[in-house]
């Protein structure tokens, strides 16, 4: 096909798929990312607006050149039929919040100043603060450090207000968030990319009503046992919704490799389960579950009921998030 057919099939393509067996570096994924990314000619033609975000999807062999290169694209082993047909069932049912990660951000996106926050917040009289842990209030490179004075005292401020909901959000565990917070007697929290939540220090813990399915577990704990026992210094994080390799002990270029292995390795699941590398982790949890629907579930209803606080629903809220989850899911609920 010629080079100009391919470029006017590229945009129209909700997602792309490499299958060859063996090839070298090929540029065909890296043409489709460029003409995905749009332009104003380009949203005419196709009828979209002009603040509407382009959103792409790889499927590529891990047999191929560019592969390594494309980290956040969907890799499969093309010899492997069942995910092959996995990769393709959640290529083409991914939400549009992780469709849109392997493209650069919007030439209309636009940085906050913080003159910005500071004015919309004092417009509005009732809101909601979700702060994501991992990478915004500690940095990723100390992740096991407890949060500092200085934090503390910024979220007690911030709950302090009568007409705020703070909330902590982050895929650590419910008892070490809640051992870390313990200060901060009206912060909410989030665990587990909000499997669990707490709405303040006195209330109890409640788990998602939504219905999981952990059998997976079983098959993906061995596996990662396996890795430990040949990295020195990885050990294994059992949560209740997720299992996490973390290599942050172990040596950074061994850990590296390792982590990218047991990352194929995962991959070659036939079952509904998201597998995800971190920061020095690799984390496989239920598919479609991640931290950017936690604000979009918070049953608020219910909670304004028994507090007296049915005339204090939120009417904006503030995400500021190291990750890109959050954003894409809370437009659609607070507008």
């Amino acid at each position: 096909m010629p080079l100009h057919e391919k470029i006017a099939y590229y945009p129209l393509a909700d997602c792309y798929v490499l299958n060859a067996t063996r090839d070298g570096l090929n540029l065909s994924p890296y043409e489709y990312i460029v003409c995905r990314q749009g332009g104003r000619k380009m949203d005419e033609a196709l009828g979209i607006s002009a603040d509407s975000p382009w959103t792409s999807i790889l499927v590529v062999s891990e047999f191929v050149g560019c592969s390594p290169s494309l980290n956040r694209a969907i890799r499969v082993n093309p010899w492997d039929f069942c995910v092959m047909a996995e990769s393709l069932n959640v290529a083409l049912y991914m939400p549009e919040s992780e469709s849109y990660r392997v493209l650069s951000l919007p030439p209309n996106f636009k940085k906050l100043s913080t003159g910005h926050i500071v004015s919309a917040y004092k417009k509005t009289k009732r809101r909601v603060v979700c702060l994501d842990y991992d990478g915004t209030l500690v940095p990723q490179a100390s992740l096991d450090e407890l949060p500092g004075c200085e934090v503390n005292s910024v979220l007690n401020n911030l709950c302090s207000e009568p007409n705020n909901t703070v909330f902590i959000v982050s895929s650590k565990g419910k008892n070490s968030l809640g051992e870390l917070f313990v200060e901060c007697e009206n912060l909410g929290i989030a665990a587990e990319h909000g499997y669990f939540i707490r709405w303040n220090g006195i209330s109890n813990w409640e788990t998602s009503p939504l219905p999981m399915n952990f059998s997976w577990k079983r098959i993906a704990e061995p596996i990662m046992r396996l890795y430990t026992e040949s990295t020195d210094g990885s050990f294994i994080e059992a949560k209740e919704s997720a299992l996490v390799w973390n290599h942050h002990n172990a040596d950074p270029s061994f850990g590296s490799c390792q982590a990218k292995e047991l990352l194929d390795h995962l991959f070659s699941f036939c079952h509904p389960v998201t597998v995800k590398r971190g920061h020095q982790i690799v984390e496989v949890k239920p598919q479609g579950w991640s931290k950017g629907l936690v604000a979009g579930s918070f049953d608020y209803d219910r909670y304004a009921e028994p507090t007296g606080l049915r005339d204090k629903l939120p009417r904006s809220l503030l995400a500021p998030s190291a990750k890109n989850e959050q954003g894409h899911v809370l437009r659609g609920r607070y507008k």
